[in-house]
């Protein structure tokens, strides 16, 4: 839990925006595989023309900026740690809470994010399943690192 906050107090400590430049200084941050579907994603939608897949933080999973964030719990599945986020937004008040599953794993001797989840959106999977889209589109060969 103490590396969901840290990466999430970070984040929060900056501009809470998401771009190629934030990715590729945050690295660690990320397993290899997540790492890599994200930057994929992001530097395809310079070539594409259009935004891809990720076309908000997701840290949020919003464009707007949020107020803040609560560590409300985490469980254990095998060598997985899940850490429930409750994001906080300042509308309409009170506050509204987005709740974000992050998955962590050890690489080697450090915690990596390995995904993030709420209740519509998986984002290595959705990350993953527009790659293979475009790669199908342009009749190009596309290999997941993600396990099915």
């Amino acid at each position: 839990m103490m590396y969901v906050r840290a990466r999430y107090t970070e984040h929060f400590r900056g501009d809470q925006g998401f771009s190629v430049e934030i990715l590729r200084a945050r690295r660690q941050w990320f397993t290899p595989c997540l790492y890599s579907l994200l930057l994929a994603d992001i530097d395809g939608s310079f070539t594409r023309g259009d935004p891809g897949f990720l076309d908000w933080d997701p840290f949020t999973t919003a464009q707007d900026d949020a107020n803040g964030f609560q560590i409300t719990g985490a469980t254990r599945s095998h060598d997985t740690v899940l850490v429930h986020v409750a994001v906080l937004f300042g509308y309409p008040p009170p506050g509204q809470a987005q709740p974000i599953t992050v998955a962590v794993t050890r690489v080697d001797t450090s915690w990596r994010i390995a995904d993030l989840v709420t209740p519509d959106i998986d984002l290595a999977r959705g990350v993953d399943s527009a790659l293979r889209e475009d790669a199908s589109r342009e009749r190009l060969p596309y290999t997941s690192c993600l396990v099915d």
